[in-house]
């Protein structure tokens, strides 16, 4: 999807597990990238400055406020959306946005046992390359799906607690939403 989009010039800016719909039930579903209500057009070279996305997925380039080639923002947020699609929990959740900005900034996380004990080499990796700070290393889509190997072979079947964790990250991104409202709405310091 972000292929697609990007190969149009847009990008979606929002991109997190409450904006991924199945287009209908049964283990073969399609997945659907829903709400485009801060996508916007991106002709390429262009820089946008307007900080926007979900807290918990928003990337490092973002947080920056210098600017950023939306693309790659896109990238990272999938990273951290294939990160809670693999273990059930995102990599980064904090109640201080001060630092859960700074975990971002730094691109700190990690693997936990046992959550992901039962998780792929590859599938770690995956998540690695989408969740690269240096945006110049970071892939676009097309480059992640020829570069990614790990997708091949069957997946076991785990269930993960995934309703419950979004639940908890949910309350804090409503949390965090408010506070880039409030920063938005306060003068710039001088």
């Amino acid at each position: 999807a972000l292929a697609h989009l990007h190969e149009r010039c847009i990008v979606h800016r929002d991109v997190k597990a409450d904006n991924l719909l199945l287009a209908h039930e049964g283990r073969d579903a399609p997945v659907k990238l829903a709400d485009f209500g801060v996508a916007r057009r991106w002709p390429q070279g262009e820089h946008m400055h307007t900080a926007c996305g979900t807290p918990f997925y928003v990337a490092p380039e973002v947080v920056a406020g210098d600017g950023y080639s939306g693309g790659l923002s896109d990238c990272w947020s999938a990273g951290v959306v294939l990160y809670i699609m693999l273990c059930g929990f995102p990599p980064f959740a904090e109640d201080d946005m001060a630092l859960l900005f700074a975990l971002i900034m730094t691109g700190t996380y990690n693997f936990p046992s046992p959550s992901w004990d039962s998780v792929s080499a590859g599938a770690k990796e995956a998540v690695r390359m989408l969740l690269t700070v240096d945006v110049s290393k970071r892939p676009s889509p097309h480059e992640f799906l020829s570069r990614c190997k790990w997708a091949s072979g069957a997946a076991p079947d785990v269930c993960l607690d995934v309703r419950s964790e979004l639940a908890k990250t949910q309350s804090l991104a409503r949390a965090g939403r408010k506070v880039v409202l409030l920063q938005r709405l306060l003068p710039k310091p001088r």
